[in-house]
């Protein structure tokens, strides 16, 4: 019996197998797998904010703007964060203490296409007690 599929999640992955049908080389039902596409070409992220901020860590958010698969998020300076999430806040760890970092986060859809940075920046703050 075959199905039409006609509701799945963007960005997901999906397995397709034909009971009725088999492939001649394995002898097995046929299959394939895809993914589905997302809202189209990537756009930027908005209203980027520092949600809370330690000694070594910043924790960031951002509003999305369209249906995307994950988020990069990049730190500068120092050794560049890059990290990838789904989410949309973040939170950057092993920074150094009392330093400014300029974040971006930039949106990725399911062809790898990636949208331009939204940049801001955050602080991290000290430890040290000043008399």
């Amino acid at each position: 019996m075959r199905e039409l599929v006609n509701s799945v999640d963007e960005c997901s992955l999906h397995e397709f197998f034909d009971a009725g049908g088999v492939d001649k080389v394995a002898g097995t039902p046929d299959f394939t797998q895809g993914s589905t596409l997302d809202g189209g070409d990537p756009q930027t992220p908005t209203d980027g904010l520092t949600v809370d901020a330690t000694a070594n860590t910043i924790t960031v958010s951002w509003q999305p703007p369209n249906l995307v698969c994950h988020y990069e998020v990049n730190t500068d300076p120092g050794l560049a964060v890059c990290d990838t999430t789904t989410f949309t806040f973040h939170t950057l760890r092993d920074l150094d203490q009392c330093m400014a970092y300029f974040i971006d986060v930039a949106t990725t859809n399911s062809n790898s296409l990636t949208s331009s940075p939204l940049n801001f920046y955050s602080v991290t703050h000290s430890t040290e007690i000043i008399p």
